[in-house]
């Protein structure tokens, strides 16, 4: 790639030698830096397929009533990812990138109005805030050691940004902070095979980090149950991401609540209930009853989503829910009705060689 177009040149695969002028392919192929993808691919027999325009799908914060009337925006498109709503549900916390994609800092913005304030700063990627239980501080992820670690910052933007938890070389993203304000759980994303990414909790104030749950298959999305005795996540152990639920601080059992796939857990204030995210992108909804043990009832569908698609690995949610489980601010895709067509390219090594 070379200013978002596709360039060829000749290449001896025994000598390892580059030799001749690259040429242009194709222009204007759709780049996504914080990945470093370009969107085209190539056959052996001379076809190249590559996805014209320039930078991500935008997408438009929409909230939804439970039976997916549309009852709202903030702000305008842009894009977007991990929607957090603050505890008084007066603001909402966001990442955010720069049209060209090259930049991803966190943004507040405020419900009533749509305002909105930059929260972070720098040319390192800072994303997946998590609001403190009495909304005054922002934890959120940051690579600018080149690996992500946990950084904490005042809600209201004040006061220097703190670095609070660093594994040496090892991302960590927080999934959530439990309302009695004494845990934070964390993804920590082994780099080893077999890739995965385990559940971890760090106590708090004394910032101590503890594995919670490992395992040889990738967990996501872990969210702690009002009370705090319990952890909704997704795990893709059976081959398919499913939601299940584990006790805490010991997950000595666990009870898969989804079927026929499903991720992004989310819980209503009062605990009854649990919504997640469908394979096919449906809002899902589960009554549940915890004590010695955790009864579920059978998933029922509230409506369909069109949630954007995820860029990075960063890009771990997609939605929040009110405290009372009546609406819900969804990271919608936004309809282009001048979508850049895709480019066809046939024969093109024969062209490379005139």
């Amino acid at each position: 790639m070379r200013d978002n177009a596709v360039v060829a040149q000749r290449f001896d695969s025994r000598s390892y030698v580059l030799s001749g002028e690259p040429r242009t392919v194709v222009d204007e192929v759709r780049y996504l830096p914080a990945v470093d993808l370009a969107l085209f691919s190539v056959t052996g027999n001379g076809i190249l397929v590559a996805q014209t325009g320039t930078g991500p799908t935008k997408s438009q914060l929409t909230w939804f009533d439970r039976a997916g009337k549309t009852v709202g925006t903030v702000g305008s498109p842009g894009i977007f990812s991990n929607p957090a709503l603050s505890p008084d549900e007066k603001r909402v916390v966001v990442d955010q990138y720069a049209q060209d994609g090259r930049i991803r800092d966190l943004w507040i913005y405020e419900l009533a109005n749509g305002a909105a304030v930059r929260f972070t700063f720098g040319p390192a990627y800072n994303d997946a805030g998590i609001w403190s239980p009495d909304g005054k501080r922002i934890v959120f992820s940051s690579n600018r050691k080149l690996y992500n670690g946990l950084y904490q910052k005042n809600a209201d933007g004040t006061g220097p940004e703190e670095l609070i938890a660093d594994l040496g070389g090892v991302d960590q993203n927080a999934w959530d902070w439990s309302l009695d304000g004494k845990y934070l759980l964390a993804r920590v994303r082994r780099s080893e095979a077999p890739l995965r990414s385990d559940v971890w909790y760090m106590s708090l104030p004394d910032r101590q980090t503890k594995p919670y749950l490992q395992a040889a298959w990738t967990m996501r999305n872990a969210r702690f149950s009002p009370d705090g005795k319990w952890v909704a996540y997704a795990s893709n152990e059976t081959g398919n991401w499913e939601v299940y639920v584990s006790r805490f601080p010991s997950p000595n059992s666990k009870w898969q609540v989804s079927r026929g796939g499903g991720e992004q857990p989310r819980w209503r204030r009062d605990g009854k209930e649990l919504f997640y995210l469908s394979g096919e992108g449906k809002m899902m909804a589960v009554t549940v009853k915890t004590g010695n043990n955790l009864e579920a009832g059978t998933p029922v569908t509230l409506f369909q989503t069109r949630v954007s698609q995820p860029i990075a690995t960063q890009d771990v949610f997609s939605y929040d829910v009110t405290a009372n489980g009546q609406r819900f601010l969804v990271n919608t895709k936004v309809d282009e009705p001048n979508t850049a067509p895709l480019a066809i390219i046939l024969n093109w090594v024969s062209e490379m060689e005139k």
